[in-house]
């Protein structure tokens, strides 16, 4: 499997990538030009060096078409919008959580929530809710709904602890960091682009739930490893590896071998729950059609570790010539503004 050699991959753990790959990249830069995303020309060439097509072909790659695109414009709000908050914002919780107000309200109204003239990033993220959300069910969305207004209001919390400039113990890392990478929101995409939805007497029992944990904290775990060298000069405390040093009273080198070490103990407990993953559904009693659609999420989910790791080793977002310095915005375009200004 490609990706960080350091990384132990449990023998048989399974990785893919869509065949619509570069359709999607495409597609994507377009839509990024038309909600303004990526429109200078400074932008769009950081913007491009990131290859979220790839990232979302590798993360998703029973997806197709349409369901490619989805996921692909989901990753071309996920990383520019985040960067936003690399500036004097992401030291301000109150302005942080101002920024979001929108954002939130697009969740629970779609479009209508809408100010009269929009910021660029609530544009674009009222477009790719209401197509995530089309064709699925109320409990979906409901559930999606949450897990978007969560993500959101975390970005105020990540403000107010780098703003305190304490580096967190492990149990409030693992909350503040899988809060702002919307793990959450990607494990839902696994059911919109594969077509189905998990029985919510499956989706909540206890293999699944630590499976999805274990999902949304391993592309956190792995990327702090990469992203050091980027967050710690901006004054980020929130990254693994400054824990690690803290807690541990390690050397820099010794936090970065137990964040692998935590990393590969994951990925074993990961393994050992999916083998369990056909045994569940004849326990809880599900029809043949059900049952496949639980040994598919579990499946997605797998693909959603190995494709983040795959990309994350030598996407140009972690490559030290192509980071934006830290005494710089860390996106060129300030994607707060009213769209069209």
């Amino acid at each position: 499997m490609p990706g960080d050699t350091r990384i132990r991959f449990p023998d048989g753990f399974r990785f893919a990538v869509s065949p619509d790959l570069a359709e999607a990249r495409e597609g994507n830069r377009e839509w990024a030009r038309a909600y303004g995303i990526a429109v200078g020309p400074e932008a769009v060439a950081l913007y491009d060096s990131w290859d979220l097509a790839r990232v979302s072909a590798c993360m998703y790659p029973y997806a197709t078409g349409s369901d490619l695109r989805l996921v692909t414009d989901h990753m071309g709000f996920w990383y520019p919008f985040d960067d936003q908050f690399d500036s004097p914002l992401g030291l301000d919780p109150a302005g942080t959580a101002r920024a979001c107000e929108e954002l939130i309200a697009v969740v629970h109204l779609g479009s209508a929530g809408l100010r009269p003239r929009p910021t660029v990033v609530a544009r674009a993220f009222a477009d790719i809710w209401e197509r995530g959300a089309e064709g699925m069910s109320p409990a979906w969305k409901a559930r999606a709904a949450h897990n978007w207004e969560y993500y959101f209001a975390s970005y105020a919390q990540e403000s107010a602890a780098r703003r305190e400039g304490i580096v967190p113990d492990l149990r409030t890392f693992l909350r503040l960091r899988i809060g702002v990478s919307a793990m959450s929101v990607v494990c839902d995409l696994c059911e919109r682009t594969g077509g189905y939805e998990v029985p919510a007497v499956a989706f909540h029992s206890l293999p699944l739930i630590e499976m999805r944990r274990l999902t949304e904290e391993l592309p956190c775990l792995a990327n702090d490893v990469y992203t050091l060298d980027r967050e710690e000069p901006r004054g980020d405390v929130v990254n693994l590896v400054l824990v690690l040093e803290k807690e541990r009273g390690c050397s820099r080198d010794a936090a970065i071998g137990i964040a692998y070490e935590l990393v590969d103990e994951r990925l074993r407990r990961f393994d050992a729950l999916k083998r369990t993953v056909p045994a569940l559904g004849r326990t809880l009693g599900l029809d043949a059609r059900q049952r496949a659609d639980v040994e598919r999420y579990a499946l997605a989910l797998e693909y959603l570790v190995s494709g983040y790791m795959t990309w994350g080793i030598d996407t140009g977002r972690h490559f030290p010539e192509t980071v934006v310095p830290p005494d710089r915005p860390g996106y060129p375009e300030d994607l707060l503004l009213p769209a069209g200004r």
